[in-house]
């Protein structure tokens, strides 16, 4: 019985060493074939998930496509406002010391304005700013009501040499610089206890900085602002010291290439010290504020 045994315990252990031979090496081969499947593709093969980057000097941004670019040429702006001015003047001669407030409308405003390539700009530019003065308990005027207009007239250059990025949008920055004309009200003496409105001429010349901001898209926003100081003026008086500037605030929208309309607000200030009589210094403050509608045409 032990011999039966001893003869089946053989023959069981040489089928075993038979059949697992094989079976681990299908066990293999199916394992390496299920890798094959999941192995990843060469990172040759794999398409790129980083963005191509443009890299520009000093932050600027690449040029707007032709459609959205500023065109290069003449433009043509016109406008209507209204206008807050308040006006000041103090002359001891006079024994004056008078002060008005005047909400007028229509302002009108006219400007050409010529792009060239490279940055440059030139502007000519006009405007006309109403007024009203009238009597009171300090002063006595002629006809008891007298109408005026500051006329500003300007002649004037820029350079935006540069775009820079500005939080996502595309920032254009200069130097504007030239002349500036004005004819400004100016009370004087008429009659015994009666004065009259005038009006006296200066000359300045200007400098100050100018931003346009856009998003590549049809409304870009426009700002300056200006020192003036006065190199020439007329007969009425000349100015020992003053402190003049202007500046502006608009939003410009492109129906298309050839026009534009835009909203703007406008300011100037003048603050002169003038020589009196005996030694005396008297003053004359002038300043406006205009609200403006204006349309462009650029040829």
């Amino acid at each position: 019985m032990m011999s039966v045994f001893k003869v089946a315990t053989a023959i069981s252990i040489a089928c075993c060493m038979t059949i697992v031979p094989g079976f681990a090496k299908e066990a293999t081969e199916t394992t390496e074939a299920t890798e094959a499947t999941q192995k990843p593709e060469p990172e040759a093969n794999k398409p790129s998930e980083t963005p191509l980057a443009i890299d520009l000097p000093n932050g600027q941004l690449p040029a707007l496509p032709p459609q959205q670019s500023e065109r290069i040429g003449l433009s043509i702006w016109g406008g209507l406002g209204f206008n807050y001015h308040t006006y000041s003047q103090k002359t001891s001669a006079l024994g004056l010391d008078v002060k008005y407030e005047t909400l007028r409308s229509p302002s009108y405003y006219l400007e050409s304005a010529y792009k060239f390539e490279g940055g440059w700009r030139v502007f000519a530019k006009a405007r006309l700013t109403p007024g009203v003065a009238k009597s009171s308990s300090s002063v006595e005027l002629e006809k008891g009501k007298v109408s005026y207009i500051w006329y500003t007239y300007e002649l004037e250059f820029a350079k935006l040499p540069k775009t820079y990025d500005f939080f996502g949008k595309q920032l254009e920055f200069g130097v504007r610089f030239g002349l500036q004309h004005h004819v400004v009200p100016f009370l004087v003496y008429r009659s015994l206890g009666v004065v009259g409105m005038s009006d006296n001429d200066l000359t300045m010349i200007s400098l100050g900085p100018l931003a346009v901001v856009s998003d590549h898209g049809p409304i870009a926003y426009e700002t300056f602002l200006r020192y003036q100081h006065p190199v020439a003026a007329g007969t009425k008086f000349s100015p020992e010291s003053s402190l003049a500037f202007d500046g502006s605030v608009g939003a410009i929208f492109k129906w298309n290439q050839k026009w534009k309309m835009g909203l703007f607000w406008y300011g100037q200030y003048h603050k002169y010290s003038l020589a009196g009589s005996g030694g005396t210094r008297d003053t004359l403050h002038l300043f406006y504020s205009s609200l403006e509608l204006r349309g462009a045409y650029t040829f």
